[in-house]
């Protein structure tokens, strides 16, 4: 039996920090047939220079002034493997998480999309769990929220072709604009394994993104709903957001935009404690908070999920009252 390649695109501009990391990830998968690409948009720090060292064999695309998106589908239009994937480079595969998608894959070759678990890490490499928003998605809970880890998912050189390239228009959510298309194709297959370690810092795009974000969850609800706001799950952070930005204009004195931002906010804001949460961690430790806040929640619901199932298993089964007789 043949083995799948697998074509990894790694994005990256100034990725000095944590590439070195993100390709020893790889080296990791040694049982695995692959092929790296980094696509490169212009960095003026050591990035090339760690890939150059790297014990991996790369292939080094230069796209100065390229966007992130526009690079992930040049390395797509370039690369060989059956299997494409792109990993952030601030981003880490698990040990054997190529081994468990081609087999996987192997074992159901019917499936052209396949995705796992992610385990949550702070800029330092400190562990928070499993992330616990992933789960089974097809496109009608796509609709709602995004439950795919996207370097975590995986799928076919056949199906790229046929739901087409990343938008480039978009510059924070093309990842969950594709899975969208995705699941409208074919059957987005959930593996319940750990397959990448997913950095969460105060540097990465989802972080930064603000009200631009937004703005771009609203297009794709636009596209695809009929509706113009960001879809259900993301009203918390799209409160917290719109909120923020009617601070900062106000601070400077421009009313009016506090006002514009202010307006906004015309949906339900979310969960109570979702809000409250998000407003808390924002004003104590501002937007670096909102990370934090996020590892540490997702941290204390994966212990209280793991304490649920202990429980579950240690509990003796519950009598039926209808059935229990009187001894008086």
């Amino acid at each position: 039996m043949t083995n799948l390649t697998f074509s990894i695109v790694i994005p990256t501009f100034n990725a000095e920090r944590f590439l070195a990391e993100t390709l020893d990830s790889i080296e990791a998968q040694l049982d695995a047939s692959y092929e790296v690409l980094v696509v490169d948009g212009g960095s003026t720090d050591r990035t090339q220079e760690i890939v150059e060292a790297a014990n991996i064999t790369t292939r080094w695309i230069d796209l100065p002034g390229r966007s992130q998106v526009a690079a992930i589908n040049h390395g797509f239009s370039v690369c060989s493997g059956e299997v494409l994937c792109w990993l952030n480079a601030d981003d880490l595969y698990t040990r054997g998480a190529l081994r468990s998608v081609h087999r996987f894959l192997k074992r159901n070759p019917e499936v052209r999309f396949v995705y796992g678990d992610a385990v949550a890490i702070d800029a330092e490499g400190r562990f928070y769990g499993t992330r616990q928003h992933v789960r089974s998605a097809n496109s009608e809970v796509l609709l709602r929220e995004d439950p795919i880890v996207q370097p975590a998912a995986f799928w076919t050189r056949e199906f790229f072709d046929e739901v087409g390239p990343l938008d480039e228009s978009l510059d924070f959510v093309f990842d969950y604009d594709f899975f969208i298309r995705a699941a409208n194709v074919a059957t987005l297959c959930y593996l319940e394994t750990d397959l990448v370690f997913e950095r969460l810092h105060q540097e990465q795009k989802t972080a930064v993104g603000g009200a631009r974000r937004l703005d771009e969850l609203a297009k794709i609800s636009q596209r695809y709903s009929g509706t113009n706001s960001p879809p259900e799950s993301f009203a918390a952070e799209a409160t917290t957001t719109w909120l923020l930005e009617a601070a900062r204009s106000a601070r400077g004195g421009q009313w009016g935009e506090a006002r514009v931002s202010l307006a906004k906010i015309a949906r339900p804001v979310g969960r109570p404690h979702q809000l409250a949460g998000r407003l808390a961690a924002l004003c104590i430790g501002g937007e670096a908070g909102l990370i934090r806040a996020s590892l540490i929640r997702n941290r204390l619901r994966g212990d209280l999920a793991h304490r649920r199932a202990l429980l579950s298993r240690q509990s003796p089964p519950l009598k039926d009252p209808s059935r229990m007789s009187s001894s008086h």
